[in-house]
């Protein structure tokens, strides 16, 4: 019974912290925090050591932070406020150029049931350079997000992105970040 005992403990120590990951996390005071954590919502879950209590961090205090997901998968995220929602989110930089940033979030979503299946979601959000906060295009979907209707707003400013938009060279759905590259490239 002990033996069943202690491999249920170890088993659930191991699930517990499973989220948990090599990191380094850049305040925006200047400390560098090194440790194990993860992303959760609109914080960092930040752990010293493997006995130490979990602390929260909120997006609003970190510049960034690099996780180790294996020896040769290290992704950094960017923590930004959302004009219109004013609240932070941590972005993967997908583009960066002289006048525009293109910023990404992967979120894998589970379906349950009988028949699990997967979706991975992403949500686009850009940057001019001159700007401080992000906007969000959000993920594509038809029926709940007018993602045309976004991306147009935004790029007014460039006529001649406007009307490729509009005469379909550019396709919303997939050409996202196309029409970033044209706009830093193109437009002024």
């Amino acid at each position: 019974m002990k033996k069943l005992l202690s491999i249920l403990l170890f088993v659930s120590f191991f699930l517990g912290n499973a989220q948990m990951k090599p990191s380094m996390v850049y305040l925006k005071t200047g400390e560098t925090l090194v440790g194990t954590g993860q992303l959760s919502g609109r914080y960092f879950t930040y752990k010293k050591h493997h006995k130490a209590k979990p602390k929260k961090i909120h997006l609003s205090k970190i510049d960034s932070v690099k996780i180790r997901f294996s020896k040769d998968n290290i992704k950094k995220y960017l923590s930004f406020r959302v004009k219109t929602t004013g609240s932070f989110e941590a972005v993967q930089v997908a583009f960066s150029g002289k006048r525009i940033q293109l910023y990404r979030q992967k979120e894998l979503h589970f379906y349950g049931g009988d028949i699990r299946m997967t979706e991975t979601i992403v949500r686009n959000f850009v940057k001019k350079t001159s700007e401080k906060d992000l906007t969000e295009f959000g993920a594509y979907s038809p029926l709940t997000n007018n993602l045309k209707a976004k991306v147009l707003a935004f790029f007014s400013d460039c006529d001649l992105l406007v009307k490729k938009i509009k005469n379909r060279e550019f396709k919303i759905r997939s050409d996202i970040e196309k029409i970033v590259k044209f706009y830093d490239q193109n437009c002024q």
